[in-house]
């Protein structure tokens, strides 16, 4: 892709999306950046700041504001929006819809919406939000949804199957999957025999994500392997945290577990290094039936085999038995099973590690073919806007 003499400015934002996001920072906006773009990011952040060329614009932490709060601040965030005057737009949550709307249809600006999960189908299960109040926010979403993909320039999305519900849009979306950067995640340099932790989680911990089924394999693999080690990189979300910790405390895991708390995402690469196994304990929810797990596609480039749920985005990726194993949903004995089988198989693992950076390869599973798709999108939306009331 050639580098752009011309400077675009492009803006992208998302209230619940971190400076350190991998998917955005790292791969999406550095490519721009990389591209000629000038690119800033209003993320979640403590202090304006510079990463990879995007130009970061701190926005405040929303986990602990009401719903009725949270639904104020795309509206605090608009006339911020304008003031950069940019030229594309690219919003990252749901919430932001309406803006994108009202920039698109009254400012005459370009404007994508990144549909990397299925909105509709994580409100419904979403801890944060209770009762009626689900239902009426998934309505919500899914009407705005439809408008937008009637307005705004283009979608980009994070799995075919869920691109798949917007076939009207045509030419207008192209799908960013959640591949790592080969750059980011080389091979591990360690022999699986000699490597420090038996099994890995690297991820938000959360009880839809199997938080709870993944220390419940813990436990009884380490009753097997008294020397049995775990790393989770991350941390319990805020709702589940106490029981986490209480059920750590409880079985006395505390000297077989390590749990890291957040880390920038540099930093992940070079722990799996240290990783025989990558678990993946997703539990069978609507919303995990159309999106392949990140953590999947970052332990299989590093070559560390993989003990997933049998779900339909793992199974299309992995084979049991070559790249690691799949288990039942919530099968927490089922998991230890197959990770004991690999950790006592030092040969197998070898094999498995292999074959998992083999197919990330010959089936181009990683981020920089993507980046290349983003940019002749982009190229795309900037020759083709849609029309807006201010004109085309």
């Amino acid at each position: 892709m050639a580098f752009r003499t011309n400077s675009i400015r492009v803006c992208y934002a998302g209230l619940m999306h971190s400076e350190d996001d991998q998917r955005f920072v790292h791969k999406q906006c550095a490519a721009l950046v990389r591209t000629g773009y000038d690119v800033v990011y209003f993320a979640v952040a403590d202090a304006k700041t510079t990463v990879n060329g995007v130009k970061i614009y701190p926005l405040p932490r929303l986990s602990n504001l009401s719903l009725w709060k949270r639904s104020l601040e795309p509206w605090r965030l608009f006339p911020k929006l304008l003031r950069e005057n940019c030229r594309v737009y690219h919003f990252l949550d749901p919430e932001l819809l309406p803006v994108g709307l009202i920039l698109k249809l009254f400012f005459n600006r370009q404007v994508l919406f990144d549909a990397h999960e299925d909105y509709v189908e994580y409100v419904l299960v979403s801890p944060y939000i209770k009762g009626a109040a689900r239902h009426i926010c998934a309505l919500a979403f899914r009407l705005l949804l439809a408008l937008a993909s009637r307005v705004y320039d283009g979608f980009v999305f994070g799995d075919d199957e869920i691109a798949k519900d917007y076939a009207h849009l045509g030419f207008r979306k192209v799908c960013f999957h959640h591949f790592p950067l080969l750059s980011m995640f080389p091979p591990s340099p360690v022999p699986f025999a000699q490597r420090r932790y038996d099994v890995v989680y690297a991820g938000n911990l959360s009880k839809d994500k199997g938080a709870f089924v993944m220390l419940e394999a813990i436990r009884l693999l380490r009753e097997r392997c008294k020397k049995f080690r775990a790393l989770l990189i991350g941390e319990p979300r805020r709702y589940i945290k106490e029981k986490f910790y209480q059920y750590i405390r409880e079985h006395k895991l505390d000297e077989s577990l390590e749990v890291t708390g957040h880390l920038p995402y540099q930093r992940v690469s070079g722990l799996l290094d240290q990783c025989k196994i990558g678990l993946i304990g997703l539990l069978d929810l609507p919303k995990f039936r159309k999106q392949s797990s990140t953590k999947l596609f970052e332990y299989m480039a590093k070559g560390v085999p993989v003990v997933s749920v049998d779900l339909a985005p793992e199974r299309k990726y992995m084979a049991s038995g070559v790249h690691g194993y799949l288990v039942k949903p919530n099968d927490a004995q089922g998991m230890a099973s197959a990770v004991y089988n690999i950790i006592t198989n030092p040969e197998l693992g070898e094999k498995m590690a292999k074959a998992c950076r083999e197919q990330v390869i010959d089936k181009k599973l990683y981020a920089e073919e993507d980046c290349e798709k983003l940019l002749a999108f982009y190229d795309f939306i900037l020759a083709h806007p849609r029309r807006s009331l201010c004109g085309s």
